[in-house]
This record gives structure tokens, C-alpha cells and sequence, in this order.
């Protein structure tokens, strides 16, 4: 991998649930040799590095992935379709149906079954989440999932001890980490699905271009055509393009006269005549006769390849509303979390009360703190206004929401 100069490179990261996780990758990146700009989108799940490196870029690269593997994600070299959920929506829906549940219904058994409930239900549905969070901390990066796991386990673990002791005057809260758990994990799954459709955007336009192309080859006695992988299509070359196929690359027609639909780059139905000295772009269809060009754009050059790239890079992009939620994100875990050992210190140490009373208070901080905006409002409006519909004319007549919600693929 020769690179001299400023280069720019891209890979995914997976495994980020969060904005925290957005600027803990970004943290990681910027503290490369040569890193002068970093962009982390959680939507499409890309990093972008720009850089100056003389010579042969690939340990520079290797550094950058290695930094963000360091730091508890997964960094690969790949443009492919990102996996189109994290787990099913129906189950943060059955976890909050449990908690409900287990908050309006009398079970035999009383709190002993509201018990058994939660745990299978923090098992089977919240395991990865609880994981995760628990890694973050391990990793010195905590983000959203740790907050939330924390929470979780703290409001667990107290309804437990209420269980098994209550002479201590506790009180029991199976549903309520459920309940939490559900409710992230339902954002979390928006995020994804909101991932997985900005990724199929950019592969549909890559599936117009065609992966073979005739090319005609001039030898001292005949003229003969090779079929040929695109790749290794170069400007100059002659190509025959017979009716029902799609123009592999850009160019001029040399002869033959045909009709060509070209709706995929103009949104014209009706197609267009094509003859000699007409110019023809790559991934357009050739109906009606067969026609010889020479290619005089390829590769990234094409115009399909450039629009293919300005989609990507658009989606790359981000709002003023992404950049402020990474930046406040960035601090706001573990801040919340010295904030909770600070509200236990003070109560246990300075207002000297219960232990029991300053557990509680603490373990509320954290509860409270989880399913935040930057948590879950964030990947929900990254969800429905996707296509870039105004908020303005989504909070004032719900037009977005409703459409949304009928036009739902669940």
C-alpha cells in the first residue's frame, strides 16, 4: 500500500452501541502519529482517517485498526453490508412485556416469581448489552452500556438482597431493570436497522455496474472480443455492448444506434437514441441494438463510481446535532459514574445515615442516568427522519411519525 502525502482511509468499526463509543474510537484515532483529522459515524458504522504518511502506509493503517481494537471494538478493511440488526425487535419487546408483567400481575409465589422472571429475562435478553458494559469499564472507556449495565445490576442485585432479607426493609425492583434493558435495547435495534438501510443505499447503486464487459481486440488477422472482469477494463479500450445489458463503463458510442434508458442517472423514462459520437455512462441499459464504444471513464472515474462516493461521503457526514451528542457523550459516562460514588461517599461518610439508604440513592443516580437522550431519543431520530424530513414539521404535525409508523418494516 504505497501512500505519500495526505491519505485518507476507511474502515468500519463494529461493536459501537453509543456516542460515547463514537468518541472513545475517535479519542483512539487522533492519538495516532500522523492522524490530522477523524470522523466516526455511528449510522454507517465508518471511520474516517486522514493523514500524512510518507512511503508505505500499511503500518500506519495497521496502527489505527489496532488502536481501535484496543479499545474493546472491531476495525475491518471492508466496504460490505453491515449485519441489518443486532437481534430481533421482538425481543427488547418481550423484556418489557416481563416487566410489566411482573409489575401488575400477583403470581403464585409472590416476589419469588417476579424474580425468576427478571433473571431469565436480564439473561436471555439483555446478556450482550450487560457484557458489553461490563468490557467498556475493563477497557477504560465506559460508555452507555455501562450505565446501563451498572444500573441494572445494581437495581438486580438489590431486589435480591430484599428477597432473601427482608427483615433489612429493602424494597424488591425486579421490573425495573428489565424494563430498562428493554427500552435500550429497542433503540439499539433502530440503530441498527437505520445502519443496515443506509448501507443498502450505497450497495444498490453499486449493483448498476456491471462486474464483466466485452472488450474487441484488434490481432494482425482478426478481430476478436474477450469478456473480461471490469477491473481490468482500461480507458481506450473498445467494448460491445449487445441490447439487455448494462453499459460497463462511461464513454462514446463508435457505431451502431440504439436506444439507451438512462432513469438510473436522469429519473427519464423514456429512453434515449443513441449513434456514433453519442456519449453513453456506465450502468445505463442498452435496449434495443447492439452498439461499440470506447471507454474514456473507468474505475473511480465513472460517474457511477463518483456517485456511489458522494453518497457515502454524505452519509458519512455528520449533523450539528451528531457532533454535540458525541461531544457531551465523550464525559458524560464517567461522569456519571463519579457522580453515583460520590453521592454513596456523602451519604455514608458525610451525612453518616443507613448504608442501606446511600446504596439506594446511588444506585438511582445511575438508574436514572441510563436510558437517556444520548442513549436512546438519538438513534430513534436517526430512525425516522432518516431521509432528512425537517424536525420542525415532525414535532409540529407528526406527519413523519405517522408515515413512518404505517410504512414500518417490522
Amino acid at each position: 500500500m504505497a501512500m505519500t502525502g495526505m491519505n485518507t482511509v476507511r474502515f468500519q468499526v463494529r461493536g459501537m452501541r453509543c456516542a460515547g463509543c463514537v468518541a472513545s474510537v475517535e479519542r483512539q484515532l487522533r492519538s495516532c502519529v500522523g492522524v490530522s483529522a477523524v470522523s466516526v459515524n455511528l449510522v454507517t458504522s465508518q471511520a474516517t482517517v486522514v493523514g500524512q504518511v510518507a512511503g508505505d502506509g500499511t503500518a500506519w493503517v495497521s496502527q489505527l485498526m489496532t488502536r481501535v481494537e484496543a479499545a474493546g471494538f472491531e476495525a475491518v478493511l471492508t466496504e460490505g453490508l453491515p449485519e441489518e440488526s443486532g437481534g430481533q425487535v421482538w425481543e427488547p419487546l418481550v423484556l418489557v412485556g416481563v416487566a410489566l408483567l411482573a409489575h401488575g400481575v400477583s403470581l403464585p409465589w409472590g416476589m419469588v416469581s417476579h424474580g425468576v422472571l427478571a433473571s431469565v429475562a436480564l439473561v436471555w435478553g439483555g446478556r450482550l448489552l450487560l457484557a458489553d458494559g461490563v468490557q467498556a469499564v475493563l477497557n477504560g472507556a465506559p460508555n452507555m452500556n455501562t450505565l446501563v449495565a451498572l444500573g441494572a445490576i445494581a437495581s438486580y442485585g438489590q431486589s435480591v438482597v430484599a428477597l432473601v432479607w427482608p427483615q433489612g426493609g429493602w424494597m424488591c425492583y425486579f421490573e425495573e431493570p428489565v424494563m430498562l434493558l428493554g427500552f435500550v435495547r429497542l433503540g439499539q435495534w433502530l440503530m441498527d436497522r437505520a445502519k443496515w438501510e443506509s448501507a443498502t443505499a450505497i450497495q444498490a447503486l453499486m449493483a448498476l455496474q456491471p462486474t464483466t464487459a466485452r472488450v474487441v481486440q484488434h490481432l494482425e488477422t482478426e478481430e476478436t472480443m474477450r469478456e473480461l472482469p471490469l477491473a481490468e477494463v482500461r480507458m481506450g479500450d473498445r467494448l460491445m455492448v449487445v441490447p439487455g445489458e448494462r453499459v460497463p463503463a462511461d464513454g462514446v458510442v463508435l457505431s451502431g444506434t440504439t436506444t439507451v434508458d438512462e432513469s438510473m442517472l436522469t429519473g427519464e423514462s423514456i429512453p434515449l437514441v443513441k449513434a456514433a459520437g453519442a456519449t453513453v455512462t456506465g450502468g445505463t441499459i442498452n435496449l434495443t441494438g447492439a452498439l461499440t464504444m470506447e471507454a474514456t471513464a473507468v474505475g473511480s472515474q465513472s460517474v457511477l463510481s463518483q456517485m456511489v462516493a458522494l453518497v457515502a461521503a454524505a452519509q458519512m457526514r455528520k449533523s450539528p446535532l451528531q457532533r454535540l451528542v458525541d461531544k457531551v457523550a465523550g464525559a458524560f459516562a464517567t461522569g456519571i459514574l463519579l457522580l453515583s460514588l460520590a453521592v454513596l461517599l456523602y451519604w455514608l461518610l458525610g451525612a453518616a445515615i443507613d448504608g442501606a439508604v446511600a446504596w439506594r440513592r446511588s444506585i438511582a443516580v445511575l438508574v436514572i442516568a441510563c436510558p437517556c437522550a444520548l442513549g436512546l431519543a438519538t438513534p430513534t431520530r436517526s430512525r425516522l427522519l432518516q431521509d432528512g424530513e425537517r424536525p420542525m414539521a415532525f414535532c409540529s404535525k407528526g406527519v413523519i411519525a405517522w408515515k413512518r409508523l404505517i410504512a414500518f418494516r417490522w
